[in-house]
């Protein structure tokens, strides 16, 4: 039995303090994700690359590019190519970016004026492979002859080279996605950053942090709220929603349809992927003979209207058999469909509304309610294509008759 008390302290930290401990992980839509830019290597190369150009439209300058070589400097113990007095008192503004232009390197970095480059190789879910690295700084020092140069591994949390040889790997300074992070978050509150420049700032970081780090404070703050509430939240997640549940609910409201003459339905017609059902128009229109000692698509149906589920989300279809067909039926349903059939024979062309309250915050009774509501939207829906498919029909045999 959960103690009464314990309870009651839970509630009341989900209503007045687990939305500010958690805001910075939970900030909605985030434009990078939107772009498709969560890990993919290649443009949060380019989204480095733009914030190390110091000619670049952000108007930082050298800002970044400072910041970055010095935290360079202090998470490594030895750094002889530069100094961070160096870093402090240079304009670095004359430098130039490139972006796998040169010999296919992520990220180079070069100053004429001071003879200094910056070289990153960044990996993000992958590691350095067929002697890379070595390649890399091979082409740098005989393309830069006299230049310092700097090599920069970066990974998620400043792991080492994989591939590289013990010698190779003293070349390269490592580098965590942690300490950009941390650049961001300064410059974030810089006074002094533009505002759309702050503003992509910012959601760059929540995307790091959401989709590349695996961010120690909300591991903390987690692993302490779990062990203060265990017994509530081992219980909530033991009896958490799942797939099955909303499968019983579909099929709930498929049965009261059936009983309600909205549709046919059987659970013989189903399997463990679809949920299926016929209507009395499709079935007269097309002359369905069906046979319900048998199971699925055994049953003879020429049609089924099928339902995927999955994770709270659905959608409908109308799915057609050609093995099943009469030749009187496939010339209906070419002739008013055009459909067109794959190699299983079937075709699934016909698409109706779908579902989707996979992200929603919404109460289980919320939500099955508005499944309730997309059924009969659905049944609107196709009641209206079948009356379409049917005048259709009609339409085309007067024509063959004049």
């Amino acid at each position: 039995m959960i103690n009464e008390d314990k309870l009651a302290n839970f509630l009341l930290y989900l209503e007045n303090q687990s939305e500010k401990d958690f805001s910075k992980w939970l900030t909605g839509v985030n434009i990078f994700e939107i772009l498709g830019i969560e890990s993919a290597e290649i443009r949060h190369s380019r989204v480095l690359a733009w914030l190390l150009d110091p000619r670049e439209n952000h108007y930082l300058k050298d800002k970044f590019l400072k910041k970055f070589l010095l935290k360079v400097i202090q998470n490594n113990l030895v750094v002889p190519e530069i100094e961070t007095t160096e870093v402090l008192l240079k304009d670095f503004s004359k430098g130039e970016v490139f972006r796998e232009s040169k010999n296919n390197i992520d990220i180079l970095f070069s100053n004429s004026e001071y003879k200094f480059n910056l070289i990153i190789e960044n990996k993000i879910f992958t590691s350095d492979h067929d002697n890379q690295l070595t390649k890399y700084r091979t082409f740098v020092e005989n393309s830069y002859v006299g230049y310092r140069n700097i090599y920069i591994y970066l990974t998620p949390n400043g792991d080492s080279p994989v591939d590289a040889s013990i010698e190779e790997r003293n070349y390269w300074k490592l580098l965590s996605y942690k300490e950009v992070s941390d650049i961001l978050e300064e410059l974030f509150h810089d006074d002094s950053t533009d505002d759309k420049v702050a503003y992509i700032i910012k959601e760059y970081n929540d995307n790091i942090r959401r989709n590349i780090l695996n961010d120690l404070e909300l591991k903390e703050l987690s692993a302490e709220i779990y062990f203060k509430y265990k017994e509530i939240l081992d219980l909530i997640i033991d009896n958490r929603p799942t797939t099955s549940v909303f499968r019983e609910k579909l099929i709930e409201i498929l049965n009261s349809l059936s009983e309600q003459n909205r549709l046919i339905f059987n659970e013989k017609y189903c399997s463990k992927t679809f949920l299926r059902f016929r209507t009395k128009q499709l079935d007269d229109f097309l002359e369905n003979v069906i046979n319900d000692n048998n199971r699925e698509w055994l049953t003879g149906s020429s049609y089924f209207y099928e339902i995927t589920y999955d994770n709270f989300q659905a959608a409908v279809y109308l799915s057609i058999s050609l093995k099943n067909q009469t030749e009187v039926q496939s010339k209906k349903l070419a002739t008013v469909t055009h459909s067109s059939y794959s190699k299983y024979g079937f075709n699934t062309s016909n698409r109706f509304l779908s579902f989707d309250a996979s992200e929603e915050n919404l109460l289980l009774t919320e939500t099955f309610n508005s499944l309730i509501k997309f059924l009969h939207e659905n049944l609107q829906q196709i009641d209206e294509f079948e009356k379409d498919l049917i005048l259709k029909w009609t339409e085309y045999q007067k024509e063959g008759l004049e």
